[in-house]
């Protein structure tokens, strides 16, 4: 958390001292951001292990239910610079098939999750002629995490407070918006909190996501 906000200033540091050496106005914007996106995870399967080598079941991500976010946002522009950063709220949720046996029968179930964080992201870049392109890192806090894997038995969930990922982004302004389309890469994997006794899950695939945003200037 402390790197974040150690890059945003070290950023608007900079900045700065280049606005001053060029002698230009920064020009500053304070709204609210709304943003839509869709998690471009692929379908992946593991099984689960126990400390004795048993295999007792299949699980198997399907899908993601689309994130949103609303939060936040400030912009500053030194000329062809800008940075700008937001705190959001931001849910989405993760689809699962879960197999195994029972005797001689075949047990199916469809499980999912859904998380809620609170996001800190600081971002970077150029700008000319309205258009944007910036980079930066971002802090997802998680605040609750439903999951219906809880009741399975020997499974254990781990998940990270803090968790932390870097974006990419290509925006436009014009009057009192700004239009984002935004590349997230997740420091972490999807199976990053599933444990089956004190094994870890398997899962390799990261949750990124692409997304598109709207900020609306109130100040």
């Amino acid at each position: 958390m402390k790197n974040i906000f150690l890059f945003f200033l070290i950023t608007m540091s900079a900045l700065s001292v280049k606005a001053q050496e060029f002698n230009i106005k920064p020009q500053s914007k304070y709204g609210i951001k709304l943003s839509t996106g869709f998690i471009t995870t692929g379908k992946e399967s593991t099984l689960l292990i126990d400390e004795a080598e048993f295999i007792s079941q299949k699980i198997e991500f399907t899908q993601a239910s689309p994130q949103f976010s609303a939060g936040l946002w400030a912009q500053k522009k030194f000329g062809w610079l800008y940075a700008d950063g937001q705190v959001s709220y931001t849910t989405y949720g993760m689809h699962y098939d879960l197999s195994g046996a029972e005797g001689d029968k075949i047990i199916m179930q469809s499980l999912k999750e859904k998380f809620h964080y609170a996001d800190i992201q600081v971002m970077g870049g150029i700008s000319t002629n309205g258009f944007r392109l910036g980079v930066g890192p971002v802090a997802h806090i998680l605040l609750k995490q439903d999951s219906d894997l809880v009741g399975l038995p020997n499974f254990n969930e781990k998940a990270r407070k803090i968790s932390y990922g870097f974006s990419g982004a290509v925006g436009y302004d014009f009057n009192r918006f700004s239009l984002d389309i935004r590349y997230d890469k997740a420091f972490r994997t999807i199976g990053d909190h599933m444990y089956y006794g004190t094994r870890k899950s398997k899962f390799l695939e990261t949750p990124d996501v692409l997304a598109l945003s709207v900020s609306i200037r109130i100040l």
